[in-house]
Protein backbone atom coordinates (compact mmCIF):
# COMPACT_ATOMS: atom_id res chain seq x y z
CA UNK A 1 0.00 0.00 0.00
CA UNK A 2 1.20 3.48 -0.74
CA UNK A 3 0.53 5.89 2.50
CA UNK A 4 1.06 9.32 3.04
CA UNK A 5 1.60 9.68 7.19
CA UNK A 6 1.60 12.89 9.11
CA UNK A 7 3.07 12.01 12.84
CA UNK A 8 3.48 14.18 16.05
CA UNK A 9 4.15 14.31 19.13
CA UNK A 10 5.47 10.68 21.06
CA UNK A 11 1.96 9.24 21.06
CA UNK A 12 2.03 9.27 16.86
CA UNK A 13 5.66 8.06 17.07
CA UNK A 14 4.65 4.96 18.99
CA UNK A 15 1.49 4.47 16.58
CA UNK A 16 3.98 4.97 13.53
CA UNK A 17 6.80 2.16 14.97
CA UNK A 18 3.39 0.03 14.99
CA UNK A 19 2.64 0.40 11.62
CA UNK A 20 6.24 0.31 9.97
CA UNK A 21 7.24 -2.90 11.98
CA UNK A 22 3.97 -5.13 10.78
CA UNK A 23 3.93 -3.88 7.20
CA UNK A 24 7.28 -3.48 6.19
CA UNK A 25 6.19 -3.57 2.49
CA UNK A 26 4.46 -0.12 2.06
CA UNK A 27 5.57 2.71 0.65
CA UNK A 28 5.39 5.72 2.73
CA UNK A 29 5.16 9.58 2.84
CA UNK A 30 6.00 10.19 5.97
CA UNK A 31 5.98 14.11 7.08
CA UNK A 32 7.41 15.00 11.02
CA UNK A 33 5.15 17.63 12.63
CA UNK A 34 5.13 19.37 16.00
CA UNK A 35 5.07 18.82 18.58
CA UNK A 36 7.99 16.84 19.34
CA UNK A 37 9.33 17.14 15.90
CA UNK A 38 13.19 17.04 16.55
CA UNK A 39 12.56 14.26 18.41
CA UNK A 40 10.79 12.31 16.19
CA UNK A 41 13.06 13.30 13.35
CA UNK A 42 16.05 11.90 15.07
CA UNK A 43 14.86 8.99 15.53
CA UNK A 44 13.30 7.94 11.83
CA UNK A 45 17.14 9.20 10.32
CA UNK A 46 18.72 7.04 13.14
CA UNK A 47 16.76 4.54 11.34
CA UNK A 48 17.53 5.46 8.11
CA UNK A 49 13.75 5.69 6.94
CA UNK A 50 12.63 8.77 4.85
CA UNK A 51 10.93 11.64 6.00
CA UNK A 52 9.74 15.24 5.26
CA UNK A 53 9.79 17.86 7.94
CA UNK A 54 6.45 20.12 8.20
CA UNK A 55 8.38 22.86 7.53
CA UNK A 56 9.71 21.50 3.71
CA UNK A 57 6.63 19.65 2.94
CA UNK A 58 4.46 20.98 -0.28
CA UNK A 59 1.52 19.43 -1.38
CA UNK A 60 1.80 20.66 -4.62
CA UNK A 61 4.68 18.15 -4.86
CA UNK A 62 2.37 15.56 -4.34
CA UNK A 63 -0.52 16.32 -6.73
CA UNK A 64 0.58 13.09 -9.46
CA UNK A 65 1.05 10.95 -6.83
CA UNK A 66 -1.65 8.90 -4.92
CA UNK A 67 -2.10 7.06 -2.25
CA UNK A 68 -4.50 4.12 -0.40
CA UNK A 69 -4.18 5.80 3.16
CA UNK A 70 -3.71 8.80 4.54
CA UNK A 71 -2.76 9.00 8.14
CA UNK A 72 -2.98 12.00 10.70
CA UNK A 73 -1.08 10.14 13.66
CA UNK A 74 -1.49 12.63 16.41
CA UNK A 75 -0.37 15.53 14.09
CA UNK A 76 -2.58 19.08 14.27
CA UNK A 77 -2.40 19.52 10.45
CA UNK A 78 -5.73 20.28 8.85
CA UNK A 79 -6.31 18.65 5.54
CA UNK A 80 -7.34 20.78 2.53
CA UNK A 81 -9.65 19.22 -0.35
CA UNK A 82 -6.37 19.34 -2.96
CA UNK A 83 -4.81 16.87 -0.62
CA UNK A 84 -7.85 15.04 0.34
CA UNK A 85 -8.40 13.99 -3.41
CA UNK A 86 -5.22 12.26 -3.16
CA UNK A 87 -6.18 9.38 -0.87
CA UNK A 88 -8.77 6.59 -1.22
CA UNK A 89 -8.96 5.88 2.54
CA UNK A 90 -7.82 7.92 5.60
CA UNK A 91 -7.67 7.90 9.09
CA UNK A 92 -7.47 10.36 12.06
CA UNK A 93 -6.52 9.61 15.98
CA UNK A 94 -8.87 11.80 18.01
CA UNK A 95 -8.40 11.31 21.68
CA UNK A 96 -12.64 11.36 22.21
CA UNK A 97 -15.33 9.79 22.13
CA UNK A 98 -16.76 11.49 19.13
CA UNK A 99 -18.94 13.35 18.68
CA UNK A 100 -18.15 14.64 22.00
CA UNK A 101 -14.92 16.21 22.75
CA UNK A 102 -14.88 17.88 18.79
CA UNK A 103 -11.95 19.93 18.74
CA UNK A 104 -8.72 20.78 20.84
CA UNK A 105 -8.64 20.11 24.29
CA UNK A 106 -11.04 17.16 24.63
CA UNK A 107 -9.69 15.62 27.74
CA UNK A 108 -10.45 18.89 30.11
CA UNK A 109 -13.98 19.31 28.12
CA UNK A 110 -14.72 15.56 28.56
CA UNK A 111 -14.37 16.39 32.63
CA UNK A 112 -16.12 19.75 32.53
CA UNK A 113 -19.00 18.66 30.49
CA UNK A 114 -19.34 15.37 32.31
CA UNK A 115 -19.44 14.04 29.00
CA UNK A 116 -18.00 10.26 27.62
CA UNK A 117 -13.90 10.48 27.36
CA UNK A 118 -12.55 7.88 24.90
CA UNK A 119 -10.62 6.99 21.74
CA UNK A 120 -11.99 7.50 17.84
CA UNK A 121 -10.91 6.39 15.06
CA UNK A 122 -12.46 8.16 12.15
CA UNK A 123 -12.26 9.24 8.74
CA UNK A 124 -10.69 12.57 7.98
CA UNK A 125 -12.66 15.66 6.15
CA UNK A 126 -12.82 19.09 5.22
CA UNK A 127 -14.86 19.17 8.67
CA UNK A 128 -12.67 19.32 12.04
CA UNK A 129 -13.42 15.87 13.44
CA UNK A 130 -16.60 15.42 11.46
CA UNK A 131 -15.46 12.39 9.73
CA UNK A 132 -17.12 9.01 9.78
CA UNK A 133 -15.91 6.24 12.55
CA UNK A 134 -14.28 3.47 12.10
CA UNK A 135 -13.89 2.08 15.26
CA UNK A 136 -14.14 3.91 18.42
CA UNK A 137 -14.11 2.94 22.53
CA UNK A 138 -14.71 4.78 25.60
CA UNK A 139 -12.50 5.54 28.15
CA UNK A 140 -14.04 5.11 31.38
CA UNK A 141 -13.32 7.61 33.87
CA UNK A 142 -14.89 8.18 37.86
CA UNK A 143 -15.07 12.09 39.25
CA UNK A 144 -13.22 12.80 41.46
CA UNK A 145 -10.28 12.54 38.62
CA UNK A 146 -7.62 15.53 36.90
CA UNK A 147 -7.44 16.49 34.01
CA UNK A 148 -3.73 14.98 33.81
CA UNK A 149 -4.69 11.85 35.02
CA UNK A 150 -7.37 11.22 32.38
CA UNK A 151 -5.61 12.68 29.67
CA UNK A 152 -2.78 10.10 30.24
CA UNK A 153 -5.24 7.11 30.42
CA UNK A 154 -6.69 8.86 27.16
CA UNK A 155 -3.02 8.58 25.11
CA UNK A 156 -2.42 4.74 26.50
CA UNK A 157 -5.79 3.65 24.92
CA UNK A 158 -4.98 5.86 21.81
CA UNK A 159 -1.68 3.83 21.07
CA UNK A 160 -3.58 0.54 22.15
CA UNK A 161 -6.46 0.90 19.98
CA UNK A 162 -4.66 1.75 17.24
CA UNK A 163 -2.29 -1.10 17.40
CA UNK A 164 -4.89 -3.24 17.90
CA UNK A 165 -7.68 -2.15 14.87
CA UNK A 166 -5.27 -0.55 12.29
CA UNK A 167 -4.88 -3.92 10.29
CA UNK A 168 -8.82 -4.56 10.40
CA UNK A 169 -9.26 -0.93 9.32
CA UNK A 170 -6.43 -0.65 6.86
CA UNK A 171 -7.91 -3.88 4.95
CA UNK A 172 -11.83 -2.39 5.10
CA UNK A 173 -13.09 -5.35 7.39
CA UNK A 174 -14.54 -2.63 9.51
CA UNK A 175 -17.41 -0.79 7.82
CA UNK A 176 -17.25 2.79 8.39
CA UNK A 177 -20.39 4.81 10.09
CA UNK A 178 -21.49 8.38 10.33
CA UNK A 179 -21.28 10.23 13.55
CA UNK A 180 -24.22 10.96 15.49
CA UNK A 181 -25.59 14.75 15.02
CA UNK A 182 -25.57 15.88 19.01
CA UNK A 183 -24.79 19.39 17.20
CA UNK A 184 -21.86 19.52 19.82
CA UNK A 185 -20.16 22.58 19.38
CA UNK A 186 -16.16 22.40 18.22
CA UNK A 187 -13.73 23.71 20.64
CA UNK A 188 -11.10 25.93 20.22
CA UNK A 189 -7.86 26.43 22.22
CA UNK A 190 -9.18 30.16 22.98
CA UNK A 191 -11.99 28.03 24.98
CA UNK A 192 -9.66 26.34 26.93
CA UNK A 193 -7.92 29.62 28.22
CA UNK A 194 -10.97 31.31 28.43
CA UNK A 195 -12.36 28.40 30.84
CA UNK A 196 -8.65 27.87 32.62
CA UNK A 197 -9.63 32.16 34.26
CA UNK A 198 -11.61 32.34 37.56
CA UNK A 199 -11.88 35.90 38.32
CA UNK A 200 -12.96 36.04 41.66
CA UNK A 201 -15.30 39.36 41.71
CA UNK A 202 -17.36 37.36 39.05
CA UNK A 203 -18.10 34.39 41.35
CA UNK A 204 -21.77 33.92 42.76
CA UNK A 205 -22.01 34.50 46.51
CA UNK A 206 -22.16 30.47 46.93
CA UNK A 207 -19.01 29.99 44.92
CA UNK A 208 -16.66 32.64 46.95
CA UNK A 209 -18.01 30.87 50.38
CA UNK A 210 -16.91 27.78 48.83
CA UNK A 211 -13.37 29.41 47.75
CA UNK A 212 -13.16 31.06 51.26
CA UNK A 213 -14.36 28.18 53.27
CA UNK A 214 -11.19 26.15 51.74
CA UNK A 215 -8.71 28.47 52.12
CA UNK A 216 -9.83 29.27 55.89
CA UNK A 217 -9.56 25.49 57.07
CA UNK A 218 -5.92 24.80 55.40
CA UNK A 219 -3.24 24.38 58.07
CA UNK A 220 -1.36 21.72 55.64
CA UNK A 221 -1.76 17.56 55.52
CA UNK A 222 -2.90 17.57 59.12
CA UNK A 223 -5.72 19.84 58.81
CA UNK A 224 -7.38 21.10 56.12
CA UNK A 225 -11.11 20.93 54.26
CA UNK A 226 -12.70 17.63 53.24
CA UNK A 227 -15.29 16.94 50.15
CA UNK A 228 -17.21 13.44 50.37
CA UNK A 229 -17.56 12.10 46.59
CA UNK A 230 -19.74 8.79 45.62
CA UNK A 231 -19.21 8.19 50.02
CA UNK A 232 -15.66 8.66 49.85
CA UNK A 233 -14.02 11.78 51.72
CA UNK A 234 -10.89 13.26 50.72
CA UNK A 235 -8.59 15.94 51.86
CA UNK A 236 -9.26 19.40 49.75
CA UNK A 237 -6.98 22.18 49.35
CA UNK A 238 -5.74 24.96 47.21
CA UNK A 239 -2.13 26.06 45.86
CA UNK A 240 -1.83 29.25 44.95
CA UNK A 241 1.25 30.57 43.39
CA UNK A 242 1.22 34.44 42.06
CA UNK A 243 2.25 34.38 38.41
CA UNK A 244 4.68 36.54 37.65
CA UNK A 245 3.42 39.08 34.55
CA UNK A 246 5.97 40.06 32.30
Amino acid sequence: MKNLIFVAKSTGLECLKFHLENFKNDNNIIVVCDPDKQMILSYLLSKNIPCIDIDSFCSNDLKEKRFDWLLNLWGGCIFKKDLLSLVRNSLNIHPSYLPYGRGRDPVVWAIRDRSPAGVTLHEINEQVDGGSIWYQEEVPYILPISGDTLYRDVVLACIRIFKENWANIRNLTYKKFPQSDLNIKTKKRKDLFEDQLIDYDLLSSDQKELFLKVLAHDFGDNYCSIIKINNEKLKLRLKLEKIEEN
